[in-house]
């Protein structure tokens, strides 16, 4: 499988993300908020502030991402009792 690691700076973070939105690739947070359903961030307002785990679809590139919902056993997450991560063939982490 192949893989490219990019190393930047916390303040490299807004330029790298904008230039993520305005390639055109899909933005998802890779694992949603407790209780959340999973997000699509449209624009670079949308992606809030300390998002460090996306998930990046190519339009076209294969079969839509998945919204997979994990459930928390009782207890473990507080009152919380499930979260969606982001799965699916052809996307790129980034963290």
């Amino acid at each position: 499988m192949p893989n490219l690691d990019f190393y930047a700076a916390d303040d490299d973070w807004p330029v790298v993300l904008a230039a993520v939105v305005d390639s055109g690739l899909r933005v998802f947070e890779f694992d949603s908020e407790p209780d959340r359903e999973l997000r699509e961030f449209r624009t670079l307002a949308d992606v809030p502030t300390g998002a460090w785990h996306l998930a990046l679809f190519a339009d076209g590139s294969g079969p839509e991402p998945v919204r997979r919902r994990i459930t928390f056993l009782p207890g473990v997450a507080g009152a919380a009792t499930f979260r969606y991560t982001c799965a699916g063939w052809g996307l790129i982490q980034l963290t």
